[in-house]
């Protein structure tokens, strides 16, 4: 809706994305596909123009969170923290512990993508851990896990982030280590080959060397893969 002070006629819209969303006469918009556009209102000579975001999932539960594309196209719709705040899902791709910021502050900052991979990235930007409270340890998270973030978006120097000084938190995480008790629990044994059996020990290996406390309280819940492998 365009408010015009001090001017009278007819407002012209327009787009600068048909693809994404386009614009009628009456300033009625229709949106085709997932992106950005920028919507401007034009009447003699003066124009003002409005940034928004085309998604699928509303972002309002963990249930319908927003991709993390999709919260990379609503952070670039402003440079100021957004008034709703979004539940938005990834998986951790980039993450350099800072042990000062977790005494200092109790939060931590990290990248997550939708696939894992360091390619477009969205950055939860100094988050509090579960449901808000302050993280303790810089190793509570890890690169792999899949995290359900909670807070809201913008864009600051080009990075799309959550608002940061601990206003977002992680509203829930499935570890490295979780997701490879269920490859477990799921594995045939009986009926693997012997490249696959290997594969699963070179994995558990992998995961023991790079966080073994954790992986073995978590794989001994149920009866270690070295124990299988030793059965088998």
């Amino acid at each position: 809706t365009a408010t015009l002070t001090g001017l009278t006629g007819n407002v012209s819209w327009s787009s600068d994305n048909t693809d994404v969303a386009d614009v009628a006469e009456d300033g009625t918009i229709t949106a085709k596909a997932i992106g950005n556009a920028k919507i401007t209102a034009t009447l003699s000579g003066v124009t003002a123009d409005c940034d928004i975001a085309v998604i699928e999932n509303s972002g309002e539960d963990a249930e319908n969170a927003l991709t993390v594309e999709e919260a990379i196209y609503v952070a670039k719709t402003t440079s100021t923290a957004t008034a709703k705040k979004y539940f938005i899902k990834g998986i951790i791709a980039a993450y350099t512990p800072n042990s000062s910021d977790v005494s200092g502050y109790g939060n931590i900052s990290f990248d997550i993508s939708d696939d894992g991979t360091k390619n477009n990235t969205f950055r939860a930007f100094q988050v509090n851990y579960l449901n808000g409270a302050k993280f303790t340890s810089t190793d509570q998270v890890s690169v792999g896990d899949e995290v359900v973030l909670y807070g809201a978006v913008l864009t600051y120097n080009n990075i799309q982030e959550t608002d940061g000084k601990g206003k977002a938190y992680v509203y829930s995480q499935i570890t490295v280590a979780d997701k490879f008790v269920s490859k477990v629990k799921a594995f045939n044994f009986c009926n693997a080959s012997a490249e696959e059996l290997k594969a699963m020990l070179d994995e558990y290996d992998a995961l023991v060397a790079k966080n073994a406390d954790a992986v073995n309280s978590v794989v001994d819940e149920t009866t270690t893969l070295a124990e299988r492998m030793a059965y088998m």
